[in-house]
Formats: structure tokens, sequence, C-alpha cells
């Protein structure tokens, strides 16, 4: 297996590549409510070590972060390496999977979530307060380099049911997405 502190440092070198991950709205926003001493947890489907680089990267600040998790080894002797897995150490956290994540780490439900997707239904019914992003969006297509987003149907027919706010793309304010300059300091828990 990959060496984890290995995997990190990659992950975080590719991320810094990409320009187009991070909304810089939402970055501001968690980073807000974190400086205002909300907890704030970053909960994705998304391999746990891979958000933790993401949150790295663009400088968020989070109090946790929740994800799938790799299977793990450790190596034998003095000091040894942490090894990262191509295989999944229990469910995909999705859908209702994510609600039971963050119970389990927090011992309470969300007051907020935020979700784009069908994978956010069962996180975002457990909120008092769900916001859904809508990715239809003129401005998004201009600046992203992978096909539209499109927001999950399932996530439609539950916006009225729910009481749910949306907040389209096309009106966060721009710029759109947040770039990390190269030699942008980053912050590695070792």
């Amino acid at each position: 297996g990959w060496p984890v502190k290995s995997y990190e440092a990659t992950a975080i070198s590719w991320l810094r590549s990409r320009r187009d991950l991070v909304y810089a709205p939402m970055a501001d926003l968690i980073n807000m409510l974190f400086q205002r001493g909300w907890r704030v947890l970053l909960v994705s489907v998304t391999m746990v070590d891979t958000i933790r680089a993401l949150a790295a990267a663009y400088g968020l600040n989070v109090n946790a972060v929740l994800g799938s998790v790799p299977e793990t080894s450790l190596d034998s002797g003095r000091h040894p390496v942490l090894r990262r897995g191509t295989d999944l150490h229990g469910p995909f956290i999705n859908g209702d999977e994510k609600v039971k994540a963050i119970w389990a780490n927090e011992g309470r439900l969300p007051l907020v979530a935020f979700g784009n997707t069908g994978g956010d239904l069962g996180m975002l019914r457990s909120a008092a307060l769900g916001i859904v992003i809508d990715h239809t969006s003129s401005i998004e297509c201009a600046e992203c380099k992978y096909p539209i987003w499109h927001t999950h149907d399932d996530l439609w027919r539950n916006v009225t049911t729910y009481g749910w706010h949306v907040v389209p793309v096309d009106e966060l304010p721009l710029p759109l997405f947040r770039h990390v300059q190269d030699d942008a300091p980053i912050t590695v828990i070792a």
C-alpha cells in the first residue's frame, strides 16, 4: 500500500493543480462559521484522506472531516509506516450513512446541512435547516473543466416537502472558484 503521508502530499499537490473544486463563497462561509464558534464538518462520500487534503489545500477551517475510509495497515517494527489500502474499511459514507457518521462523531444531528446530490438527502432531512446548492449554472459551466453537475432529481422532489432553501450557483458572489497559489502554505497534521 501507499504510505498515508505520501498519499496526502500527492493529493494536496493534485488538488492545488485544480482550479474548479471549491466554491469561494462556500469556503468563506465555512471559515466564517468556524471563526464564530460553530462546529463545522465536511461530510462526503469521497475518501476521508482526500477530503482532509482538500481542506488543507484550500485553507478550510473545519472541526472534523467525515468520509469513506480506506483500509489501512501498519508495518511492523519500531516507527512503523501506516499504509493506505485500495479497499474500503466499512461502508461508503453516502445517503443515510452520512447521518450515522455525524451521529457517531458528534453525538447529535446537524443544525444546518448543505447538499448538492441525492446522496445528501438523509443529511438534509436530519438537519433543522437544509440548503440545496443548485449546480445547473451558466457561470459554473463556463468556469469548470468537467461536465455540468445537475442537481439530483431526488433533491428537487424533496425541496418543497421539507422546506429546504435552494441556492443557485449563479446567485453566489464572484469569483465562483477559489484559486490557490502554488506556493501558499499548507498545514499537515503530523
